[in-house]
């Protein structure tokens, strides 16, 4: 995630003491607190393996619940909550169960709010040391993009698992759908490339 800086730029985490640099999995500066930090190397971070590992002691929390809206579908919905000291808010996008566009549900919608009601099936995806403001910024951005657009939803196609996916991949979190046990349709389709004449020859 661009903690606040352009999402091209080269170091796109800036924390209070160092930089961290994404791409290779390691900050610029060393460590201010030296081999305290229990690494032989005073770069990296969580053993230069950010996918796989986390740091359990920083700020953001970003997990993903899991919910069946159907009972007797087996796909799951996924919402994304982000929790810090500030609070915990929910991001999640929908039908708009309106008769409207070319698809009986009507058009994906996305929204957002505080203290979500939590779900049992929970996979922590980001835990790290800065607060969620910079999450929060880029997940209402891809609201209001996806709000803007009338794209037509889909239940195996774009969904608000597409929505997920698409928002997590615009905040420079890249986790694939093979890190849960659970069939989330539609969570690896960019919705930023969506193309609603795709849909309407598909609906035919």
């Amino acid at each position: 995630m661009a903690g606040c800086r352009p999402l091209n730029s080269i170091i796109d985490d800036q924390n209070y003491f160092r930089d961290y640099e994404s791409f290779t999995g390691r900050y610029v500066e060393s460590n201010p607190i030296g081999l305290r930090g229990r690494s032989y190397s005073t770069y990296q971070y969580v053993g230069s393996n950010p996918v796989s590992f986390i740091d359990p002691m920083g700020l953001c929390k970003i997990a993903l619940q899991f919910s069946r809206p159907i009972s007797w579908i087996p796909g799951y919905h996924i919402t994304v909550t982000t929790t810090d000291s500030s609070g915990s808010m929910w991001f999640a996008g929908g039908p708009s169960r309106k008769p409207e566009g070319p698809s009986s549900y009507g058009y994906l919608r996305a929204a957002a709010g505080k203290n979500p009601a939590f779900e049992p099936l929970v996979k922590v995806i980001v835990d790290d040391g800065k607060p969620c403001a910079c999450y929060n910024d880029s997940f209402n951005g891809t609201i209001n993009r996806t709000n803007a657009h009338d794209i037509p939803y889909d239940p195996l196609g774009q969904n608000s698992n597409s929505f997920a996916g698409t928002m997590l991949r615009d905040a420079g979190i890249n986790v694939p759908d093979s890190a849960w046990p659970y069939w989330t349709p539609a969570y690896s389709q960019d919705l930023n490339h969506f193309d609603p004449f795709d849909f309407l020859s598909l609906s035919k």
